[in-house]
């Protein structure tokens, strides 16, 4: 399926109605989930639909600080073994089932609080060699009009140049310049924008910049290693688009200013 389109008009909706997705819908939803490409195969991964919002959010309560800001009738929760590079593979992984979402005139929030982690493994049956990672609300939006952004300029985002550059410090090379304009689009945890590229002709390798703001690094340190899994994908998708293979490995020699590296993507 061709996402690009979806990564330039989704945005984050937090008022949902009432209305339940069909069962058919929710079934499909739950064969994306399971189909879906991973970042890293080797990590267990697991995706769970929840058809019943209501009952969730009251099962919820006590257990989880502000995901009932965004009530909605179903949501997705994230779990993982917590292995290298999980973070990442997660918000890679979820944000592409996210776009699909989106192609299907589906409303969604990615949602960030504080968990209490035992008492929700014991009320959802997560297993007990998995963290939990995220939460992501879906359905109808109560305003259809306002499903879709109708001009990616609304988006408050840096500039390329703000978060990329060339391996000899000046500008990046063009080769990456759609994948790194889709990447612009990308959400991110209080819209912190932490991932930091470094181009190396057909190359780029991916860092995450954490906060200077002592409180900000610590709140968001594992979201935002979760929000360059976002990036990533929004990356592969729109090299992708426009005929590129990109083929991601890990280089550890790998040493910059600009962050923690993560990963490194090569057009093959």
């Amino acid at each position: 399926m061709d996402l690009i389109r979806e990564i330039y008009r989704r945005k984050s909706i937090r008022k949902y109605l009432d209305n339940k997705l069909s069962t058919e819908q929710l079934e499909e939803i739950k064969a994306i989930c399971r189909s879906e490409e991973r970042l890293y195969k080797e990590i267990d991964l697991n995706i769970m639909v929840l058809a019943d919002g209501e009952k969730i959010q009251s099962m919820m309560s006590g257990l989880i600080g502000n995901f009932t800001k965004a009530a909605a009738p179903h949501y997705l929760i994230i779990t993982s073994e917590q292995k290298n590079g999980y973070l990442e593979n997660a918000g890679y992984t979820v944000e592409k089932i996210i776009l699909q979402l989106t192609s299907m005139g589906i409303a969604t929030c990615w949602l960030g609080g504080n968990v209490k982690e035992n008492k929700l493994k014991d009320a959802m049956g997560i297993p007990e060699n998995h963290k939990f990672i995220v939460m992501v609300a879906f359905g109808y939006p109560m305003d259809e009009k306002n499903l879709y952004r109708k001009d990616p300029k609304e988006a408050k985002r840096k500039e390329i140049s703000e978060f990329a550059r060339g391996s000899e410090g000046g500008s990046y090379d063009v080769i990456w310049h759609e994948p790194l304009e889709a990447i612009r689009m990308s959400p991110s945890a209080v819209n912190t924008q932490p991932w930091r590229f470094v181009t190396e002709d057909r190359k780029i390798h991916v860092f995450c910049e954490g906060s200077s703001n002592f409180v900000l690094k610590k709140l968001l340190e594992e979201k935002n290693v979760l929000d360059v899994g976002i990036a990533l994908s929004h990356l592969h998708i729109a090299a992708e688009a426009t005929g590129k293979k990109i083929n991601f490995t890990r280089e550890y020699q790998v040493q910059h200013s600009q962050g923690k590296y993560i990963i490194t993507a090569e057009i093959l």
